[in-house]
């Protein structure tokens, strides 16, 4: 037995307890023995062999499978995929249904007379007036000129006034316009070689009298033409000036009866008399 060991003797098992007895004799002398007869060995008797017990084998008492942990997959987040954005697709525009729309008829205005006046002793009229409250109309009467006014129902409205004297020049043929309050004449005289321009308030008093023109013998003033671009007088006298052409003379004045520039030939393209002028935008014609 090594030292530091412990070993437990061999405790003996039923399987191996057998028990056997020798007998031995010591030789005397030297010689060599005699051999002895030699006896039948007489069996020794063993003793009955102990059955082993068999143990019982223990019984294995069946073990649920051990559970195999299940993995837990890890969350992969998705490689995005480029998907393609689809091109929107241009839709074609419908056309519309042709459609027909008629066109109306312009009707024109209907004129119905409704009164009529007679203007007592008028001999040259020029057109009438509306000065935003009532009808101005204004006539010559033995070369002398004379305002009148007269409501809707064409009722006159006091009396006819005189606006020049036997001191101013003869009054022939004339023209009328009311602007910002104010009315403006202008007229021509016997022989038509003068032109005159008056002024008359709301009341058709007088403000101001100007020559245009006096002497004249290459236009004729008694055809004449009178508007206003809203700030100033525009006047025009007929002029057949043979081979410098055929038209209107224009000379342009302020509301203060101040001549503005220099007057202008208009004989090209040739033109006729006319018998009035508008303001058309940016056109006067």
């Amino acid at each position: 037995m090594a030292c530091g060991d412990t070993q437990t003797a061999d405790t003996a098992t039923p399987e191996g307890n057998v028990v056997a007895k020798v007998e031995v004799e010591l030789s005397p002398t030297k010689e060599p023995p005699k051999p002895e007869p030699t006896k039948p060995s007489t069996p020794t008797e063993m003793a009955p062999s102990a059955t082993p017990t068999p143990l019982p084998i223990p019984t294995s008492i069946p073990m649920p499978p051990a559970a195999t942990p299940t993995a837990t997959p890890t969350q992969v987040p998705p490689i995005p995929t480029n998907t393609p954005i689809p091109t929107p697709t241009a839709m074609p525009t419908p056309t519309p249904a042709a459609t027909f729309a008629l066109t109306p008829t312009p009707v024109p205005p209907t004129l119905t007379l409704v009164a009529t006046i007679t203007v007592p002793d008028g001999q040259i009229w020029s057109g009438p007036v509306w000065d935003g409250h009532q009808i101005v109309v204004t006539y010559a009467r033995q070369q002398t000129l004379w305002p009148r006014r007269y409501d809707r129902n064409l009722n006159p409205v006091g009396d006819a006034m005189q606006a020049t004297s036997g001191t101013d020049p003869a009054v022939t043929d004339h023209k009328h316009i009311f602007l910002n309050g104010v009315h403006f004449v202008v007229f021509s005289t016997p022989g038509d070689g003068d032109l005159y321009l008056l002024k008359l308030g709301p009341d058709l008093n007088r403000l101001g009298f100007v020559a245009v023109i006096e002497g004249t013998t290459r236009e004729r003033t008694n055809d004449m033409l009178l508007g206003t671009d809203g700030q100033r007088l525009l006047m025009g006298r007929f002029c057949p000036c043979k081979e410098a052409g055929t038209g209107h003379v224009f000379t342009v004045f302020d509301q203060n009866l101040v001549r503005v520039g220099a007057e202008v030939d208009l004989l090209e393209p040739r033109h006729t008399n006319m018998a009035s002028s508008t303001l058309a935008p940016s056109v006067d014609t």
